[in-house]
């Protein structure tokens, strides 16, 4: 002998938010769209009635470098969400947020196209003298693009610069390269252009060059008039300069 009476339970309250799959591999910069959010109570109701029901926003997160916020949510549940990653690299993560409560989601996220080169900060140099310089290929949200294994073109305002192009790339990056530059002076800057015709470029931060070591004496004006026993209109002036032509000073 049995009986039945029918009841209506609602859902417990807010205890997590529930994101469906994310595929993996994702791309730096390019929306993912089509994510579902649920707001569930602890045993996985979703909050779409009574006192728990869920109408509000959640704030967007995690280590993928998605940020922002979402509209509001009906019934407690949002279909059609579009995110953006930006930051590149194995397990990132989406992250929910709203009332003390969240919920994450896992995926791979690769760098993007190529879109400019980055340097690493370079001292004061010596002309003629060779030094390192690193120089990494990167999207356009500074992810390292590992896919690039070109060379680049390199110029300067410090004179001529050696070699170039460079040799190419490794994973994205061209560790210790060594170069030489020509011209003495403050406020420096090396570029590099992408030798494979793409247009994409990047300049490194200024920095200082100096002198070389002395190796001759040069006029910086000449003398003029030229009349025996009369003076030159002109007064000879001379420097001391390295191989260059740049002024050494304090010699």
């Amino acid at each position: 002998t049995s009986g039945t009476q029918p009841e209506t339970v609602n859902p417990g309250a807010l205890d997590h938010f529930a994101i469906s799959a994310i595929a993996s591999p994702q791309t730096a910069g390019t929306a993912i769209t089509g994510i579902t959010l649920t707001a569930q109570d602890a045993n996985n109701n979703t909050l779409n009635t009574g006192p728990s029901l869920f109408t509000g926003t959640v704030t967007f997160g995690g280590t993928a470098g998605i940020t922002g916020a979402s509209p509001a949510f009906t019934a407690g549940q949002l279909t059609g969400v579009s995110v953006t990653p930006i930051t590149a690299g194995a397990g990132k993560t989406l992250t929910v947020t709203a009332s003390g409560k969240s919920g994450s989601q896992t995926f791979d996220v690769n760098p993007g196209a190529l879109d400019h080169f980055a340097f690493a900060a370079i001292g004061t140099q010596t002309a003629g003298t060779a030094f390192p310089i690193t120089i990494t290929a990167e999207d356009a949200n500074n992810n390292t693009v590992a896919s690039f294994g070109g060379t680049v073109n390199l110029t300067t305002t410090a004179g001529t610069i050696t070699p170039t192009p460079s040799s190419g790339f490794s994973s994205g990056v061209l560790a210790g390269y060594n170069v030489t530059v020509t011209q003495s002076g403050p406020g420096k800057t090396i570029t590099a252009t992408d030798a494979g015709g793409s247009g994409k470029t990047g300049t490194s931060g200024t920095f200082t060059v100096s002198p070389g070591p002395a190796s001759k004496l040069a006029f910086t004006t000449e003398p003029s008039g030229g009349t025996g026993g009369i003076a030159w209109t002109t007064q000879p002036a001379v420097a001391l300069q390295d191989q260059f032509g740049n002024t050494v000073t304090g010699t």
